[in-house]
């Protein structure tokens, strides 16, 4: 059953005629399954990207945890910044694809629910420069469904193409503190095993540099890379023994990077540069591990320094502070080893220290999401004892017979049984929205005791949805979850308590009619908060997917429709522009198309359509300025619509159905944003009553039916 309101009036929740723009299309999912699936592509902007990699954290719409939810610890995994159309690697799952991992992420000062639930915990696999569009493209070709939008789901062999293309590319030079792997040096006891590669390469490791770093280095230095284990200030001591006069502390280290103007150490093994570095000889540790350093240029001699205090020489003075000249300054060391230093070394050491910072900056925030995610276990766990305790409250009190499960059942048919009810006497409430959060649950509402069991949750949350039973299940299809709408089909076994995926419809949308007819489901009209449908779909289990079939006369967005002695019947909504008072039926037997019938007697939309005695009861409604009370009843006999006897509350939104000889309108809206938790009875003969059930509580936006 559908929802709708007019665009020029103020009516909450629906929003019709207006497009979030915050939220991308994902397209059309490839619905992989989980041993298909090889990898995922997440989004990002300029803007999201920082939070996305500081925080560890990717996301997507809640839509897309249709396969997010099968992405496990080691999964490939890729951003895509919308910004510039690149897409970053190499990172994959730190965890299970989760929905609300962060439920604040992305969102204005934190303090807002994240719009893109489906999350994952990441981390880096491999460093790689950004592939450009032209790059990607043709790897995950088939995945473009417009020229600029492409689906996120990749095969094995998408994915194993980009990480070949990927580290097919030069490393880049420099890459993000807060996610990159910490700078490493080489240690001493890692060269005594072997003595033949005694001279130390570059090695393929990580290396955060600043800016004001990069400047000071010059645009031909070489940025060093190394690989180590252990603590930085460890290895540095342990290598060697060097005392620094500077600022009145002492200084310890076994790296110096050797830079300036016209110094540069490379390799011993790094012929090209070499040639590029005229009077530069080789660093390189011996078997008695000393450093020696050797330039064709004559040094400050060790003798001018005593007992390693800074004396200065004549001439210029040094980015170090010491007056000599335009010469490199040299230190004593206790092994009589010589090495030149400068300004790069304490910026090394300044970037080393900053990334520590940021590492632990970032595990943090990893800590703090992990905090959160307790105290949402714990609030969680306080609701259950709460129900616990109102279980415990109704056998003290047998007048209030509210009974609501504490502990999951196995299946729904062990609840049917220990209610001692019959199937037609169950009502089950699907989705919607309670007045504080959007609902994926499903219970399951006996009016005849006033008791409530729930059953397994949808795998989204789901409102302005529509639903039909077919073959003894529950079929579910199109709604939104508050922010997008969907076109994602799920079915409920209620013998078995499972959900399950089914094909989608053509169409995003909400809103819309739900009938099951001649072993068939039709989805009937509906809209996407901006466009409004006339559409018919229909679903046949035997072909397996839905089949566009004859369009109705109008455009009805928050209609109703209903099905009564095999011929379908659509009531009311908004067509864009109205809200329409129109009816009209669909007869397989006699036409292949529409007809008019006879309208009713008050426009109305997000109305209910019931069926009692074959006739058919419009309920209450939105007639384009306020929510109404009214009822109509039609007879196909008669061909006439009769004005009855209204309801005691103005609803909307609300969930009707027929149990027995009753029919039951539930909750609903019943002005601006205001909620009713009551419940009305309608017999024959007894017109309309308030009755004292409670237990349903406050709902709108869900969907009903008997089953």
């Amino acid at each position: 059953m559908g929802a709708g309101r007019q665009t020029q009036t103020t009516f909450p929740f629906s929003e019709v005629g207006q497009k979030n723009s915050s939220i991308s299309n994902p397209g059309k999912m490839r619905n992989l399954r989980k041993i298909d699936l090889g990898g995922v592509i997440f989004g990002c902007t300029r803007h999201t990207m920082k939070e996305c990699l500081s925080n560890q954290i990717f996301g997507l719409p809640g839509v897309h945890f249709s396969y997010i939810k099968n992405i496990e610890p080691g999964l490939p995994l890729f951003l895509f910044n919308y910004t510039d159309r690149q897409l970053l690697g190499i990172y994959e799952a730190a965890s299970n694809g989760e929905m609300n991992i962060n439920p604040y992420g992305w969102s204005q000062d934190g303090h807002e629910r994240t719009q893109y639930p489906a999350q994952v915990r990441i981390c880096v696999r491999r460093q790689c420069k950004p592939l450009s569009e032209n790059q990607y493209r043709p790897i995950i070709t088939g995945n473009y469904y417009t020229k600029v939008h492409f689906r996120f789901e990749l095969d094995h062999a998408q994915t194993s193409g980009l990480i070949s293309l990927f580290e097919t590319l030069p490393k880049p030079v420099s890459v993000n503190p807060q996610i990159s792997c910490p700078p490493m040096w080489v240690s001493k006891h890692d060269k005594k095993a072997e003595n033949e590669n005694a001279r130390t390469s570059v090695s393929d490791g990580c290396f955060a540099q600043s800016d004001h770093a990069n400047i000071m280095m010059g645009s031909q230095t070489e940025i060093p890379q190394y690989s180590s284990k252990g603590n930085i200030l460890q290895d540095m001591n342990s290598n060697l023994d060097v005392n620094l006069d500077w600022n009145s502390s002492n200084m310890q280290s076994d790296w110096f990077n050797l830079e300036s103007s016209s110094l540069n150490a490379v390799p011993s093994e790094d012929k090209d540069h070499q040639n590029l570095q005229p009077g530069l000889h080789t660093v390189e540790w011996g078997d008695d591990e000393e450093l020696v350093v050797e330039r064709e240029q004559v040094k400050c001699h060790p003798t001018d320094y005593e007992e390693n205090v800074d004396v200065p020489c004549e001439g210029t003075t040094t980015s170090l502070g010491f007056d000599c000249e335009p010469k490199v300054p040299s230190f004593t060391l206790e092994k009589h080893e010589e090495v030149t230093v400068n300004s790069s070394v304490l910026q090394s050491l300044m970037c080393q220290l900053r990334q520590e910072f940021e590492e632990l900056k970032v595990q943090q925030l990893q800590k703090t999401s992990l905090l959160e995610k307790k105290l949402t276990e714990s609030q969680n766990q306080v609701k259950q004892l709460n129900i616990r305790v109102k279980e415990l409250e109704s056998q003290l009190v047998p007048s209030v017979a509210c009974v609501k499960s504490s502990a999951a059942k196995e299946t729904s048919k062990e609840l049917i049984d220990e209610l001692s009810l019959g199937a037609n006497e169950l009502l089950f409430l699907i989705g919607g929205f309670d007045g504080t959060s959007w609902l994926s649950a499903v219970d399951c509402y006996s009016p005849s005791s006033d008791s409530m069991r729930s059953l397994r949750p949808m795998n989204l949350v789901r409102s302005y949805a529509a639903a039909s039973a077919l073959n003894g299940e529950i079929f579910v299809f199109g709604g939104r979850d508050g922010t997008s709408w969907y076109d994602t089909v799920d079915s409920y076994n209620p013998q078995r308590n499972e959900w399950t995926p089914r094909p989608s419809l053509a169409h995003k949308k909400g809103c819309l009619g739900g009938v099951a007819l001649h072993n068939k489901i039709f989805a009937i009209g509906g809209g996407d908060g901006v466009n409004c449908y006339s559409d018919v779909e229909m679903f046949d289990p035997v072909v397996g997917t839905w089949i566009r079939t004859q369009s109705m006369l109008h455009q009805r967005f928050s209609g109703a429709a209903a099905e009564l002695n095999g011929v379908v019947y659509a009531t009311g909504g908004f067509d864009g522009d109205n809200y329409l008072n129109s009816v009209e039926r669909f007869d397989p037997r006699e036409v292949v198309s529409w007809s008019r019938i006879p309208s009713m007697n008050t426009r109305r939309g997000c109305h209910s359509l019931v069926v009692l005695n074959e006739k058919l009861y419009a309920l209450g409604g939105y007639d384009g300025s306020k929510m109404i009370s009214s009822v109509e009843m039609y007879d196909p006999r008669m061909q006439l619509w009769i004005a009855h006897q209204n309801m005691k509350e103005p609803r909307g939104y609300s969930s009707a159905a027929v149990v027995g000889d009753t029919i039951f309108a539930i909750s609903g809206l019943k002005e601006g944003k205001m909620l009713i938790d009551t419940v009305e009875c309608y017999k024959e003969g007894h017109g309309w009553q308030v009755s004292d059930l409670k237990c349903a509580g406050k709902r709108c936006f869900s969907t009903g039916l008997v089953v």
